[in-house]
């Protein structure tokens, strides 16, 4: 119980986020205690059987008759994006698995090792979050009871409309998918905001330590941190870049197809649930935006927190431009900070900033113009 009280500044919080992901493999087995992974042998088998699972999950999915039946009356294009987005799902579930039980498995151990050490030095193991809103247990909950209830919802609609029982319903959607993603955005965005937290805590340091005389030994300390801090990003890099490409191509896809099917339904369709078919779709939008929007916004506030870093190093020379000696160490150490600058950037491809949502709504708009167009082109071509 005590972890759930523990503030976002103590890395010790996520135990019980990270156990209860544990379960589904999207973390490995973790001994926090012994700070090492748990039983590995046994994850990799467990992985293995998860993956054994899916795979016949998938080959059942495709040759149920319901499944074949829903697939032949789609539109061309609604074919193509289902194929690509169930695609796209699948190798991200795959993906996810690897890393937590047979891929750089280690580099978790010294994503928690490195964490606890900048708490140690900061002095902030222990600390408890005592506003309950801030919570960071109170917000995931509603974020979970919100999921849950659009799952609900979709899955009553679509059991309706194929007249299938609501289990079968879960069986044959991506919902199970969608809610293992959902989690997995959920750890990201966990451990995005215990980044940022910790680039403030040595901003706010920094600050008050302008008029410190022992300035350069404080600095000193605050740029080792630092470059542990993005020693972490660049593990978060490497565990999870390939996963975040995919999650951001899912989004794209993800709303192509919500628009064209909105637009499907609306010129094509008439009955008692065309409103419910129109409600559903608008949820789907807005919860791929929103899982969107908690991948881009915390990694680039947690940026630009980092690179405040920098200019505070820069700033804090102007108090001691008189000071040949201590200037020239400060210039150093502002010079190394510099060089530990780290970006969030998935497998190396590209930087996540708040920009790379306007080239998303940007090509997603495009996509759905020629979308809509090759439907309008095959139904007079009918």
């Amino acid at each position: 119980m005590m972890n759930f009280k523990l503030s976002v500044k103590d890395i010790n919080f996520i135990r019980p986020l990270w156990t209860y992901l544990s379960f589904v493999l999207i973390t490995p087995w973790y001994d926090c205690n012994r700070n090492c992974l748990y039983k590995p042998t046994i994850n990799k088998l467990t992985g293995c059987i998860f993956l054994a699972f899916k795979l016949s999950w998938i080959v059942a999915l495709i040759l149920d008759d319901t499944t074949q039946q829903v697939f032949e009356i789609m539109p061309f294009s609604q074919k193509c994006l289902y194929i690509l987005t169930c695609v796209n799902l699948k190798i991200f579930i795959f993906l996810v698995v690897m890393k937590s039980c047979f891929w750089d498995v280690d580099k978790w151990r010294v994503l928690i090792t490195n964490f606890r050490y900048v708490d140690e030095k900061l002095q902030n193991t222990g600390t408890k979050e005592l506003r309950v809103l801030k919570n960071f247990y109170c917000g995931f909950a509603v974020k979970e009871v919100v999921f849950l209830l659009f799952v609900t919802y979709e899955m009553y609609i679509w059991s309706n409309v194929l007249e299938l029982s609501f289990v079968k319903g879960m069986k044959l959607g991506p919902m199970i998918d969608l809610y293992y993603e959902f989690h997995f955005i959920a750890f990201l965005t966990c451990i995005t905001e215990c980044l940022r937290m910790r680039y403030e805590e040595l901003n706010a340091r920094l600050v008050r330590m302008n008029s410190s005389l022992t300035i350069v030994k404080d600095l000193r300390s605050l740029v080792q941190y630092y470059r542990i801090l993005g020693e972490i990003i660049d593990i978060f890099n490497n565990l999870f870049g390939y996963q975040i490409i995919l999650l951001i191509f899912h989004s794209g896809l993800q709303i192509i197809s919500s628009l064209n099917f909105c637009f499907t339904i609306i010129t094509h369709t008439d009955g008692p649930l065309y409103q419910h078919f129109i409600i559903a779709n608008i949820y789907v939008l807005f919860i791929t935006m929103f899982n969107l929007f908690m991948i881009v916004f915390p990694m680039d506030s947690t940026t630009e927190e980092s690179k405040k870093f920098i200019d505070l190093c820069f700033k804090t020379q102007e108090y001691f431009i008189e000071d040949c000696h201590k200037i020239d160490t400060l210039t150093r150490l502002t010079n190394f900070s510099k060089h530990y600058f780290r970006e969030f950037r998935p497998a190396g491809f590209f930087s996540i900033r708040k920009a790379i949502i306007f080239c998303f709504i940007g090509n997603v708009a495009t996509y759905v113009i020629l979308t809509f167009q090759f439907n309008e082109a095959i139904i007079r071509l009918m």
